[in-house]
């Protein structure tokens, strides 16, 4: 099943919304936050930490991303979002907009807690495209929970003609979905839905006491019936779950965020289409969710949220990074989104940043076979604060075998010792014959051929991805200063290795908050 299919709808859901009032929302909104629209890595205003390809408000708290789709020729991203504070809480969805997953445009808020079922506000959920039935026209659906728990909620277009969707309705026969009288512990953040193969649309929603996971069915999108447990495995609630299809394959992936980490586990799915009253069934071909250290990132990441792109064929993967650089008045960003496939084993995956970032690449540079001692650092003579970084280590990598990047490093130096601070570092620690981890997190290599690692590195977060994406890790780091732009290679074992490197410097593509002087 794919985020973006269709089935019959039996209600009309295409109110519509006056233009020029739509025109004078988006005015207000944008008028409150002076912008400039960056175009290299030198552009940008005050805030050096603020990212440059990142997706984040102009300002305040972010957390979850929500309701990802491609609808219309537009990719939608919806996050949780205080429009108060850089703190946490008032939850609302913001709603940016883009062609390509990098230039994302700001639009304002979407949903707000003004009904009373939005009890204490509007939490985390997805994004299905459902076909109305009596027009024959395909309406994206946004489906989420609500703070206090007690309620699954639908929000449509109010004009779906508008190519951004910009303003969205809550429709009168709201909630959609109570919290089962059963289940207890907590209910929220439903998935995006799907049909079987018998029509019947199925949605997950993640609840609490050891569910795991609640399903609900409908044969109109609006009528939901609880039939029981999907899948769980203990570990109490599991927040933000996320179900779907592996393009190009019959394996399906079950992701749950849980103790502040999101597990993952690939298997088999099996619709139970002769009971319709009862849930269907996810079996493990790997470890389960909780087991196994299967994570989908190693560093600071949490909440994500998958949809499957028709334009590009493939499921892209966005997280929250939660974190806030003193002085400044945001707090989190969402990851550069990353593409889930299925590992060549059938029993793991690999994410990757998505292909469009290499539009960004304004210049090139390289290094080769730079021999690097045990114990020794070196310098890269090429640095800044918007790369793609990717390099390609060798040596004998016995488990005396550490190293990695180190980036965003003070520019104040003594010979090749780096003055503290030292930057944020990306480690790759040799375990055994073809066995590493990066921060902690297992992958295989196979023996004899290099190790490699990609990062990214965007102002104030890190992502790394080692031999091609079977490890990950995303690390938030407030520099210094503005010039704490260096990029080192540092051997901390007593291997000597050497280093290629690719270094490419990337071109602005946010919308960038700018101070104000009178």
């Amino acid at each position: 099943f794919r985020s973006s299919e269709v089935g019959s709808f039996e209600r009309d859901w295409s109110p519509r919304l006056d233009s020029a009032m739509r025109a004078a929302v988006i005015a207000l909104v944008l008028s409150s936050v002076s912008v400039a629209i960056g175009s290299d890595a030198g552009s940008g205003g005050s805030d050096y930490f603020y990212t440059h390809f990142h997706a984040q408000p102009l300002k305040n708290w972010l957390n979850d991303p929500n309701g990802l789709m491609y609808f219309a020729g537009k990719y939608h991203l919806f996050f949780q979002y205080n429009p108060n504070s850089y703190s946490w809480g008032d939850m609302h969805w913001y709603h940016m907009v883009s062609d390509d997953m990098l230039r994302w445009e700001h639009l304002p808020v979407a949903l707000a807690p003004d009904h009373d079922y939005d009890c204490g506000g509007i939490f985390s959920g997805s994004a299905t495209v459902v076909r109305n039935a009596t027009t024959g026209q395909d309406v994206p659906v946004l489906t989420y929970s609500v703070a206090c728990g007690k309620t699954i909620v639908n929000a449509v277009p109010a004009d779906i003609t508008d190519p951004k969707l910009v303003q969205w309705t809550k429709p009168d026969f709201n909630p959609v979905i109570p919290v089962p009288p059963s289940v207890t512990g907590g209910f929220r953040d439903p998935t995006t839905a799907w049909q079987g193969k018998d029509g019947v649309w199925r949605l997950l929603v993640g609840c609490g006491n050891d569910i795991g996971t609640c399903q609900f069915k409908s044969k109109d999108f609006t009528h939901w019936t609880y039939v029981g447990a999907f899948h769980s495995n203990g570990g109490g609630m599991w927040e933000c779950p996320d179900f779907f299809n592996i393009p190009g394959t019959s394996s399906y992936l079950l992701k749950a965020s849980v103790s502040s980490k999101d597990w993952w586990a690939v298997g088999e799915y099996h619709e139970n289409t002769e009971e319709p009253l009862r849930a269907d069934s996810f079996v493990p071909r790997s470890a389960d969710i909780l087991e196994g250290g299967q994570l989908y990132d190693y560093g600071q990441f949490y909440a994500s949220k998958a949809f499957y792109d028709p334009k590009g064929k493939r499921q892209v993967l966005i997280g929250w990074v939660s974190y806030h650089c003193a002085g400044t008045d945001w707090s989190g960003v969402q990851t550069f989104p990353r593409t889930v496939e299925l590992d060549p084993s059938g029993r793991s995956i690999v994410t990757n940043p998505i292909k469009e970032i290499e539009t960004l690449r304004a210049s090139t540079d390289s290094e080769a076979n730079v021999l690097v001692k045990g114990g020794a650092t070196h310098q890269v003579p090429y640095s800044g604060a918007q790369l793609d970084v990717e390099v390609t280590f060798m040596g004998s990598f016995s488990q005396a075998s550490s190293f990695g990047v180190r980036a965003l490093v003070s520019k104040q130096v003594a010979g090749f010792q780096t003055i503290a601070p030292a930057g944020v570092a990306l480690t790759v620690q040799v375990t055994g014959p073809g066995e590493a981890t990066l921060q902690g997190q297992p992958f295989k290599f196979e023996a004899g051929k290099p190790v490699t690692l990609r990062v990214l590195v965007d102002h104030s977060i890190v992502e790394g991805f080692a031999q091609q994406g079977r490890a990950v890790s995303t690390l938030p780091y407030c520099p210094p200063s503005a010039d704490a732009t260096g990029l080192e290679i540092f051997n901390s074992g007593s291997d000597d290795i050497t280093a290629s490197v690719m270094v490419h410097q990337l071109k602005t593509a946010n919308v960038i908050p700018v101070e104000i002087i009178d």
